[in-house]
């Protein structure tokens, strides 16, 4: 096997496979979409993916559906600091939702709380 890369988390991967799996025409532009490769958490005491995720399941309804003031919420009682945005994109970069309108998202399936 060929070592191609390192990730120093969860989420730093995620980006780097996520980027790995775009086509090469479509990467700058995924890139800018994204911000940069690397997670931005500077200690073990910052958000985690791990967090948003607990969120995005706590915001959501019986349907799946996601507002941002409801995702706002959630990741305040988390205790999160992370901007709704930036946890909206890294949650539709790894697939767990799709846009339905505009302000309303939907966790897909599987994620959802039972």
């Amino acid at each position: 096997m060929e070592v191609v890369g390192r990730a120093n988390s969860a989420a730093e991967l995620q980006v780097k496979v996520t980027l790995a799996n775009t086509p090469e025409e479509l990467r700058d532009e995924l890139k800018k979409r994204m911000g940069t490769a690397t997670t931005g958490f500077d200690s073990p005491e910052d958000d985690s993916p791990k967090i948003w995720f607990a969120a995005l399941r706590d915001a959501a309804t019986e349907e799946g559906h996601i507002t941002p003031m409801a995702l706002a919420h959630a990741l305040r009682r988390r205790s999160s600091n992370a901007e709704v945005p930036t946890v909206i994109e890294h949650a539709m970069a790894a697939g767990l939702l799709f846009e339905q309108e505009q302000d309303l998202w939907c966790l897909l399936g599987e994620q959802r709380s039972v």
